[in-house]
């Protein structure tokens, strides 16, 4: 089963939870440098306002972009979302306070000391936790095993484009070149795993996920080969430079793929909506059963 990519707003909830987090940080902050401590007790219109940010930045998260690609932006492209993002939940706080006409019950100054503490801590924080979530992909056990299936002329091109990629959800494990008998071989240290005679032994020995599919041949024999590897429950990505009639294949999904326009098909594709009610049935399904086999377990003990 294929996940489908979720919307950056659903995969990277940890940094919008981040985001309200230093907002708050940096508001109260703000208006104790303004106001001093006793500002904070029993404010009715800073706790209004307060609850308003919150709601400004859910808002502007949800209907704007700003956690696309987040884990792969550089120190620049971050610093400069991260400005856009503060930019506009203040404005719409402006616009707020005009519609409501409260503009007499906040200083602009608080809004003006909230721009800077929230940016540079919004900004530190985005760099932390990036290192953090990085990390973790890395090392993670949870990685999908991906063969590359490749012609030679392009291999190598092929393997360092996938390599790239800092951040990635798979690992390779191995590669087959196409129209080569380079078996043991290693290419930009990843190994030659089979020949294209021995694919599917291969495939039926080893733990593979997914396949990247860079062939350059006629589409009949891609088409071949994927209908094969879909009917062994294995996701292919074809590269999109390689045209293949999306119309043969069963819910094909384009998207890009470290940086390459890839074709993805499987027999079976899941929304983050459905692997979550998956997991919760799976978790169920083993409290169930954990439950039948204590019961079992205390009437063997009683009739022993």
């Amino acid at each position: 089963m294929y996940r489908k990519q979720q919307k950056s707003i659903i995969k990277h909830m940890d940094f919008l939870i981040l985001d309200i987090l230093m907002l708050i940080i940096s508001y109260i902050a703000a208006t104790i440098i303004r106001d001093g401590w006793h500002s904070l007790r029993a404010n009715a219109a800073f706790l209004t306002m307060l609850g308003v940010l919150i709601l400004l930045q859910v808002m502007v998260a949800l209907q704007g972009n700003n956690y696309n690609d987040i884990l792969r932006r550089g120190y620049l492209v971050e610093l400069k979302c991260v400005l856009i993002q503060n930019a506009i939940v203040l404005a719409a706080a402006f616009t707020f306070m005009f519609i409501t006409k409260s503009q007499p019950k906040y200083s602009r100054l608080v809004f003006g000391y909230l721009l800077i503490i929230n940016t540079l801590l919004t900004y530190g924080a985005h760099l932390i936790w990036k290192r953090v979530v990085r990390g973790r992909m890395v090392n993670s056990k949870e990685r999908t095993h991906l063969l590359v299936i490749s012609e030679y002329a392009g291999l190598e091109a092929c393997i360092r484009r996938l390599q790239s990629e800092w951040y990635k959800e798979y690992k390779i494990t191995g590669v087959v070149v196409y129209d080569r008998q380079m078996k043991g071989d290693v290419i930009n240290n990843i190994s030659v795993v089979a020949d294209m005679d021995e694919l599917f032994q291969y495939l039926k020995k080893e733990v593979v996920d997914e396949v990247f599919l860079n062939i350059d041949g006629n589409n009949q024999e891609r088409l071949t080969i994927t209908e094969d590897l879909l009917e062994m429950g294995i996701t292919v990505h074809i590269n999109i430079n390689m045209d293949l009639g999306q119309g043969q294949l069963p819910n094909p999904i384009v998207h890009n793929m470290s940086g390459c326009a890839v074709l993805t098909t499987s027999i079976k594709t899941a929304t983050f909506y459905q692997m979550v009610a998956k997991r919760m049935m799976d978790i169920a399904g083993g409290i169930v059963g954990l439950i039948l086999t204590a019961f079992l377990f205390i009437i063997l003990m009683l009739y022993k």
